[in-house]
Protein backbone atom coordinates (compact mmCIF):
# COMPACT_ATOMS: atom_id res chain seq x y z
CA UNK A 1 0.00 0.00 0.00
CA UNK A 2 1.35 3.52 -0.84
CA UNK A 3 -0.92 5.80 0.20
CA UNK A 4 -0.45 9.64 -1.31
CA UNK A 5 0.01 12.56 0.94
CA UNK A 6 -0.91 15.39 -1.44
CA UNK A 7 -1.36 19.13 -0.90
CA UNK A 8 -3.46 19.34 -3.69
CA UNK A 9 -6.02 17.92 -1.15
CA UNK A 10 -4.82 20.38 1.40
CA UNK A 11 -5.28 23.06 -0.93
CA UNK A 12 -9.31 22.19 -1.57
CA UNK A 13 -10.07 22.36 2.14
CA UNK A 14 -8.56 25.68 3.12
CA UNK A 15 -9.52 26.98 -0.80
CA UNK A 16 -13.41 28.42 1.13
CA UNK A 17 -11.42 30.05 4.09
CA UNK A 18 -8.33 31.18 2.36
CA UNK A 19 -9.94 32.36 -0.82
CA UNK A 20 -10.27 36.31 -0.06
CA UNK A 21 -7.02 36.14 1.19
CA UNK A 22 -4.93 34.23 -1.36
CA UNK A 23 -4.15 34.60 -5.57
CA UNK A 24 -2.51 30.83 -5.83
CA UNK A 25 -0.79 28.47 -3.25
CA UNK A 26 2.53 26.56 -4.22
CA UNK A 27 1.86 22.39 -3.64
CA UNK A 28 3.39 19.22 -4.36
CA UNK A 29 2.99 15.80 -3.13
CA UNK A 30 5.38 13.03 -2.03
CA UNK A 31 4.23 9.27 -0.85
CA UNK A 32 6.21 7.72 2.15
CA UNK A 33 6.21 3.97 2.51
CA UNK A 34 5.78 2.00 4.82
CA UNK A 35 3.12 4.09 6.18
CA UNK A 36 3.79 2.54 10.07
CA UNK A 37 6.84 0.51 11.41
CA UNK A 38 7.36 -1.94 13.94
CA UNK A 39 10.81 -3.19 15.67
CA UNK A 40 11.37 -5.97 17.82
CA UNK A 41 14.25 -8.57 18.91
CA UNK A 42 15.18 -9.75 15.32
CA UNK A 43 14.85 -6.26 13.95
CA UNK A 44 16.04 -3.09 15.83
CA UNK A 45 15.97 -1.16 12.50
CA UNK A 46 13.90 -0.66 9.58
CA UNK A 47 14.12 1.65 5.79
CA UNK A 48 11.75 4.31 5.30
CA UNK A 49 10.80 5.18 1.52
CA UNK A 50 10.31 8.86 0.56
CA UNK A 51 9.08 9.41 -3.23
CA UNK A 52 8.81 12.64 -4.88
CA UNK A 53 5.74 12.63 -6.57
CA UNK A 54 6.04 16.72 -8.01
CA UNK A 55 7.36 18.26 -10.86
CA UNK A 56 10.32 19.83 -8.88
CA UNK A 57 12.53 19.05 -6.55
CA UNK A 58 11.48 19.03 -2.54
CA UNK A 59 13.47 19.28 0.44
CA UNK A 60 12.45 16.62 3.36
CA UNK A 61 13.53 17.03 6.95
CA UNK A 62 13.16 14.02 9.58
CA UNK A 63 12.72 14.60 13.34
CA UNK A 64 11.75 11.85 15.69
CA UNK A 65 9.51 12.29 19.01
CA UNK A 66 9.25 9.88 21.88
CA UNK A 67 4.91 9.17 22.09
CA UNK A 68 2.63 8.96 24.81
CA UNK A 69 -0.68 10.19 25.70
CA UNK A 70 -2.38 11.33 28.64
CA UNK A 71 -6.04 11.81 29.16
CA UNK A 72 -6.81 11.44 25.63
CA UNK A 73 -3.98 13.52 24.39
CA UNK A 74 -1.03 12.72 22.31
CA UNK A 75 2.30 13.94 24.04
CA UNK A 76 5.17 13.83 22.01
CA UNK A 77 8.97 15.18 23.20
CA UNK A 78 12.30 14.96 21.54
CA UNK A 79 13.80 12.05 22.01
CA UNK A 80 17.80 10.25 21.25
CA UNK A 81 16.80 7.05 20.92
CA UNK A 82 15.25 6.42 17.91
CA UNK A 83 17.63 7.07 15.10
CA UNK A 84 16.39 8.65 11.60
CA UNK A 85 19.02 9.14 8.54
CA UNK A 86 19.82 10.68 6.93
CA UNK A 87 18.12 13.93 8.77
CA UNK A 88 17.51 16.04 5.89
CA UNK A 89 17.06 15.13 2.11
CA UNK A 90 16.72 16.54 -0.98
CA UNK A 91 14.88 14.40 -3.84
CA UNK A 92 14.72 15.20 -7.29
CA UNK A 93 10.98 14.93 -9.31
CA UNK A 94 10.05 11.25 -9.74
CA UNK A 95 13.34 10.32 -7.85
CA UNK A 96 12.78 8.13 -4.44
CA UNK A 97 14.88 8.39 -0.98
CA UNK A 98 15.55 6.12 1.45
CA UNK A 99 15.82 6.21 5.25
CA UNK A 100 16.92 4.51 7.50
CA UNK A 101 15.28 4.39 11.66
CA UNK A 102 17.08 2.32 14.53
CA UNK A 103 16.21 2.04 17.77
CA UNK A 104 19.27 3.15 19.61
CA UNK A 105 18.27 1.60 23.16
CA UNK A 106 17.09 -1.83 24.55
CA UNK A 107 14.01 -2.83 24.02
CA UNK A 108 11.51 -3.19 27.13
CA UNK A 109 10.75 -6.42 28.23
CA UNK A 110 7.84 -5.55 29.73
CA UNK A 111 5.96 -2.73 27.54
CA UNK A 112 5.89 -1.38 24.17
CA UNK A 113 7.61 1.34 23.41
CA UNK A 114 6.04 4.22 20.85
CA UNK A 115 7.66 6.78 18.79
CA UNK A 116 6.34 9.25 15.59
CA UNK A 117 8.44 10.42 13.12
CA UNK A 118 7.99 13.73 12.05
CA UNK A 119 8.13 14.28 7.98
CA UNK A 120 8.35 18.35 7.18
CA UNK A 121 9.11 19.45 3.52
CA UNK A 122 10.92 22.80 3.68
CA UNK A 123 9.61 25.37 1.61
CA UNK A 124 11.61 26.38 -1.54
CA UNK A 125 11.39 30.24 -1.86
CA UNK A 126 8.80 31.47 -3.87
CA UNK A 127 8.76 31.97 -7.87
CA UNK A 128 9.38 35.43 -8.86
CA UNK A 129 6.14 37.55 -9.38
CA UNK A 130 4.56 34.72 -6.47
CA UNK A 131 1.74 36.37 -4.87
CA UNK A 132 0.13 34.37 -1.84
CA UNK A 133 1.27 31.30 0.51
CA UNK A 134 3.31 28.19 0.29
CA UNK A 135 1.66 25.48 2.69
CA UNK A 136 4.45 22.91 3.96
CA UNK A 137 3.55 19.64 4.07
CA UNK A 138 4.04 18.04 7.21
CA UNK A 139 3.40 14.27 8.26
CA UNK A 140 3.86 11.98 10.88
CA UNK A 141 4.20 8.10 10.73
CA UNK A 142 4.25 5.91 14.45
CA UNK A 143 6.91 3.32 15.00
CA UNK A 144 6.42 0.82 17.45
CA UNK A 145 8.83 -1.34 19.33
CA UNK A 146 8.18 -4.63 21.55
CA UNK A 147 10.07 -6.99 23.08
CA UNK A 148 7.99 -9.98 22.05
CA UNK A 149 4.68 -11.36 20.99
CA UNK A 150 3.93 -11.45 24.59
CA UNK A 151 3.77 -7.97 25.09
CA UNK A 152 0.01 -6.94 23.43
CA UNK A 153 -2.85 -4.99 24.03
CA UNK A 154 -5.65 -6.03 26.05
CA UNK A 155 -9.03 -4.21 25.24
CA UNK A 156 -11.52 -4.13 27.67
CA UNK A 157 -15.22 -2.51 27.02
CA UNK A 158 -18.04 -1.87 29.53
CA UNK A 159 -21.44 -0.06 28.20
CA UNK A 160 -23.50 1.84 30.65
CA UNK A 161 -26.97 2.86 29.80
CA UNK A 162 -27.75 6.55 30.85
CA UNK A 163 -31.41 6.69 31.39
CA UNK A 164 -31.93 10.35 31.81
CA UNK A 165 -30.12 11.31 28.71
CA UNK A 166 -31.58 8.17 26.90
CA UNK A 167 -27.81 7.46 25.81
CA UNK A 168 -25.13 4.91 25.93
CA UNK A 169 -22.01 5.95 27.55
CA UNK A 170 -19.41 2.96 26.13
CA UNK A 171 -15.87 2.74 27.69
CA UNK A 172 -12.80 1.14 25.79
CA UNK A 173 -9.79 0.69 27.95
CA UNK A 174 -6.22 -1.04 26.66
CA UNK A 175 -5.11 -2.55 29.95
CA UNK A 176 -2.30 -4.39 28.07
CA UNK A 177 1.43 -3.51 26.96
CA UNK A 178 0.92 -2.67 23.76
CA UNK A 179 -0.59 -0.53 21.48
CA UNK A 180 -4.39 -0.88 20.26
CA UNK A 181 -5.70 0.47 16.57
CA UNK A 182 -9.52 1.07 16.42
CA UNK A 183 -10.79 1.23 13.61
CA UNK A 184 -14.41 0.53 13.70
CA UNK A 185 -17.42 0.17 16.17
CA UNK A 186 -21.08 -1.07 16.45
CA UNK A 187 -23.54 -2.11 19.34
CA UNK A 188 -26.60 -3.95 18.49
CA UNK A 189 -29.21 -5.54 20.81
CA UNK A 190 -31.92 -9.00 19.92
CA UNK A 191 -35.23 -7.28 19.44
CA UNK A 192 -38.00 -8.39 21.54
CA UNK A 193 -39.59 -11.80 20.00
CA UNK A 194 -43.34 -11.06 18.38
CA UNK A 195 -45.61 -13.31 21.03
CA UNK A 196 -48.02 -13.95 17.53
CA UNK A 197 -44.90 -15.22 15.76
CA UNK A 198 -42.74 -17.53 16.04
CA UNK A 199 -39.54 -15.74 14.54
CA UNK A 200 -36.16 -15.64 15.47
CA UNK A 201 -34.98 -12.61 17.22
CA UNK A 202 -32.82 -10.19 14.50
CA UNK A 203 -30.29 -7.58 15.86
CA UNK A 204 -31.15 -4.14 16.05
CA UNK A 205 -28.28 -1.96 15.55
CA UNK A 206 -28.26 0.86 18.11
CA UNK A 207 -25.34 2.45 17.36
CA UNK A 208 -22.04 2.56 15.05
CA UNK A 209 -19.20 4.54 15.03
CA UNK A 210 -16.13 4.95 12.44
CA UNK A 211 -13.76 5.76 14.66
CA UNK A 212 -10.01 5.55 13.48
CA UNK A 213 -7.68 5.94 16.99
CA UNK A 214 -4.60 4.54 18.60
CA UNK A 215 -4.80 4.10 22.24
CA UNK A 216 -1.45 3.29 23.69
CA UNK A 217 -0.78 0.71 26.68
CA UNK A 218 -2.41 1.89 29.72
CA UNK A 219 -5.08 4.47 28.08
CA UNK A 220 -8.85 4.69 27.97
CA UNK A 221 -11.41 6.06 25.44
CA UNK A 222 -15.25 7.08 25.95
CA UNK A 223 -17.86 7.83 23.87
CA UNK A 224 -21.19 9.18 24.94
CA UNK A 225 -23.67 8.07 22.08
CA UNK A 226 -27.62 9.45 22.40
CA UNK A 227 -29.99 6.41 21.55
CA UNK A 228 -32.90 7.45 18.83
CA UNK A 229 -35.96 7.76 20.75
CA UNK A 230 -37.82 4.89 19.11
CA UNK A 231 -34.96 2.66 20.39
CA UNK A 232 -36.51 0.27 23.72
CA UNK A 233 -33.56 -1.41 25.91
CA UNK A 234 -35.20 -5.18 25.97
CA UNK A 235 -32.29 -6.40 27.90
CA UNK A 236 -29.04 -6.23 29.81
CA UNK A 237 -26.88 -7.52 27.58
CA UNK A 238 -25.67 -5.83 24.20
CA UNK A 239 -23.52 -7.34 21.22
CA UNK A 240 -20.36 -5.33 20.45
CA UNK A 241 -18.75 -5.79 16.89
CA UNK A 242 -15.37 -4.16 16.31
CA UNK A 243 -12.47 -4.45 13.51
CA UNK A 244 -8.82 -3.06 14.99
CA UNK A 245 -5.59 -3.70 13.27
CA UNK A 246 -5.06 -7.07 14.74
CA UNK A 247 -8.33 -8.10 13.12
CA UNK A 248 -11.95 -8.35 14.13
CA UNK A 249 -13.58 -8.32 17.95
CA UNK A 250 -16.90 -9.59 19.11
CA UNK A 251 -17.99 -9.97 21.98
CA UNK A 252 -21.20 -9.62 25.06
CA UNK A 253 -21.28 -6.62 26.85
CA UNK A 254 -23.26 -6.31 30.22
CA UNK A 255 -25.05 -3.64 30.04
CA UNK A 256 -24.94 -1.40 33.43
Amino acid sequence: MHPLFSKAWLKACLATVLMFMLSAVQAGSFMIDPTRIELGPDQMSATLVLRNQDKVAIVIQADARHWRQQDGEDLLTPTRELLVTPPIVTIAPGAEQVLRVALRRPLDPRQEMNYRIFLQEIAPPPQPGFRGVQVALRISLPVFAKAGEGVQSKPIWSARYLAQEHALRLVLENAGAAHLQLQDFALTQKQPQNQNQNQPQSPQTLASRQSPRYLLAGQRQEWVIALDPAVRLSGQKLQLKATTYAGPLEQELALD
